[in-house]
């Protein structure tokens, strides 16, 4: 399907674009292949986009997951943003703090995210007007805003912005009516969220989130990697649900072959491998979807088989279910740790916990 749409769109836009260089044209056909180019290149940004999200649906699509310096991707999609916005006198106001940031995913497809949202802020808004990007820290997310002083959108309108084809009422703005489905089913592929604030006549705020670690590890990588392999051959079982998360600690413990990952998406399916096997250290989410991570650790607690076992505990709620954690890490062996994850603090504790077994 993809070769038979992109092909007959090849030919026309190679050919038109040769058209566009021929200098014996007059004005009247060189408006005319004008006209083919941006026809052509229009439907091919809509064939382009329907191909992602048919194969988003169909679970085809790959993304090629990496560890990635949240900042420096928006601020390359702001440059490529940058002329589009001049065109109409409209600032583009980077006020994100993102240098500690880092997210596990696939950077072609944040930057596609990040370039969809940031042209819809351009074409819906005002000339001479703004752009804002902001960022916050929550649970263990990072949370980028993008706020335009545009034109707005009807509260009764905001889920139907994210269906394919949709265009609101009364808009003469050029799309295709995908590129915010495309955004919404590939920031949910990468376990985020997203959502949208607006008033009519001062602009809108469209956000979105994604799992976050605090650092990156590779430039302390060798240290660790020197430390951490002469520890030796160690079994390690994380339960987690998230399979964002769950792909992150598989690339941080990556350069530690000693090192067997073993997970379970489940605390039940969790608790019936624990019991099969000898572990030197257990990982445990408290956000599970089933019996959840409290019940997991008064579980392994409560058994003697499991309750000597080392265990990092992580939690990114709220403030009180914090305490909560506290108070069952000083029962035995329980270690915890706060999501965003910060990279070499849990490093460090590996090598404490490892080391004392």
């Amino acid at each position: 399907m993809s070769h038979e749409l992109r092909t007959p769109l090849n030919g026309i836009l190679g050919f038109a674009q040769l058209l566009e260089m021929d200098e014996s044209l007059n004005s009247q056909q060189q408006e005319f292949v004008q006209a083919i180019l941006n026809g052509a290149r229009h439907l091919l940004n809509l064939v382009n986009e329907m191909l992602d999200i048919a194969r988003i649906e169909t679970g085809e699509i790959q993304l090629a997951y990496d560890l990635i310096k949240l900042g420096s991707v928006i601020d390359e999609s702001v440059k490529l943003i940058e002329p589009l916005a001049g065109k109409r006198n409209i600032k583009i106001v980077n006020q994100t703090q993102l240098d500690k940031y880092y997210v596990y995913t696939d950077s072609t497809r944040l930057r596609q995210i990040l370039l969809n949202l940031l042209d819809n802020a351009v074409k819906y808004n005002r000339d001479n007007g703004t752009v804002t990007l902001t960022s916050r820290s929550e649970g263990g997310n990072i949370c980028i805003h993008i706020k335009d002083s545009g034109i707005g959108i009807p509260k009764n309108e905001y889920e139907n912005i994210f269906a394919p084809f949709y265009r609101i009422k009364g808009t003469k703005v050029d799309g295709t009516g995908m590129g915010l489905s495309l955004v919404k089913q590939l920031i949910q592929l990468m376990g985020g969220t997203i959502g949208v604030e607006s008033e009519m006549g001062e602009g809108s705020d469209f956000w979105f989130s994604l799992p976050a670690v605090k650092e990156d590890c590779s430039g302390r990588m060798n240290l660790y990697q020197e430390r951490l392999s002469q520890i030796g051959e160690k079994k390690i079982l994380y339960i987690e649900d998230s399979v964002v998360h769950l792909k992150l600690m598989k690339k941080i413990l990556e350069p530690f072959p000693n090192f067997l990952l073993i997970s379970a998406n489940f605390g039940k399916d969790g608790l019936k491998i624990i019991f099969r096997e000898q572990w030197d250290l257990i990982l445990v989410d408290t956000n599970l979807h089933d019996i959840g991570g409290y019940k997991v650790l008064e579980y392994l607690q409560e058994d003697g088989r499991t309750k000597q076992i080392p265990m990092i505990v992580f939690n990114a709620g709220t403030v009180s279910a914090e305490m909560e954690m506290l108070k069952i890490a000083k029962k035995g062996s329980k270690e915890y740790m706060a999501k965003p994850l910060e990279v070499g603090l849990f490093f460090r504790k590996l090598e404490q916990i490892l080391t004392q077994k």
